[in-house]
């Protein structure tokens, strides 16, 4: 078995960094140099969202978190790079998702997703 890397804290855990990724601004790819992308539905527009696997590490942990809603547009995370069985669509205030990425099988595995 692997040994890695922990954290243990008696009070809150802040992520580094973060990356804003806009309706806006067409078809992205999530960054996995930050541990979270906020997502930000400023348009009408669809658009395709995928995860890189370019550098990732594995155990790495990627959330993906809907902040922004001010219009109706969406963020349609593709299976490419994933187990992900269909496409999750992220479109509210609140959609979330959560990805580990497995080394072996070089794709993010998701952990969760929460779309109420």
């Amino acid at each position: 078995s692997k040994k890695g890397h922990t954290i243990q804290s008696n009070g809150s855990i802040a992520l580094a960094s973060a990356e804003e990724l806009k309706t806006t601004g067409g078809n992205a790819t999530a960054s996995n140099l930050v541990p979270v992308t906020k997502l930000a539905f400023n348009s009408t527009d669809n658009r395709t969202l995928t995860l890189s696997t370019t550098d990732a590490v594995d155990g790495q942990v990627k959330y993906l978190v809907g902040t922004v809603e001010s219009a109706s547009g969406q963020f349609i995370v593709q299976t490419t790079n994933t187990t992900l069985a269909s496409t999750l669509v992220l479109q509210t205030l609140g959609h979330s998702a959560m990805f580990m990425y497995d080394d072996e099988i070089d794709k993010w595995v998701c952990l969760s997703s929460h779309t109420p």
